[in-house]
């Protein structure tokens, strides 16, 4: 695809999201995208995902966007097709391509959460790491206590996934794991 084309594509996905979205989402979605709220996933021919970070959420909502298609989906969960994060992803998409540059990548909001498990004498141990650049640091609260702010601890990216094992763990965020 030439950069004619690729902006051609952009631009159609631009106005269909527009065309989506009510004035109030659509207003919403500039204040991200002027926030610098969309961060790069990846991109894969003519898939463009994006991640689009909300302060008030513990996981960014994933858009993806299909150039070729001028199509789009959103995980968020909102009841109307046109959300607030599709028009932020693709307002950051459309300017980021008129100015030639790149959209940062996802990496850039902190680490990924790992699990680690060890064998112990009563069964299985579990820690829970952030691991970034090669580097991890230990989990000790729930991600949401450290996405809202009330306690310190290292950034990271979470998935739907990791929210779910939290659940599932309940108090047991770390160390030996019942039978």
């Amino acid at each position: 695809m030439t950069s004619g084309e690729g902006r051609g594509a952009v631009e159609a996905l631009f106005e269909a999201i527009r065309g989506a979205c009510t004035p109030a989402t659509w207003s919403r979605g500039v204040e991200l995208a002027r926030a610098g709220a969309v961060l790069r996933d990846r991109s894969d021919g003519d898939e463009v995902r994006m991640r689009v970070r909300v302060p008030s959420r513990t996981v960014f909502p994933v858009v993806r966007l299909y150039l070729d298609d001028a199509d789009w989906e959103c995980d968020c969960g909102a009841p109307a097709r046109g959300c607030a994060h599709a028009a932020a992803a693709a307002i950051a998409l459309r300017r980021a391509r008129k100015q030639g540059a790149a959209l940062p990548g996802a990496e850039a909001t902190g680490g990924r959460i790992g699990y680690r498990f060890r064998r112990c004498s009563g069964g299985l141990e579990l820690d829970r790491v952030v691991v970034s650049g090669g580097e991890k640091e230990t989990l000790k609260t729930t991600l949401a206590a450290i996405a809202s702010g009330r306690v310190d601890g290292p950034r990271f990216l979470a998935t739907q996934a990791d929210l779910a094992v939290e659940r599932i763990l309940g108090s047991r965020l770390h160390g030996a794991l019942p039978r």
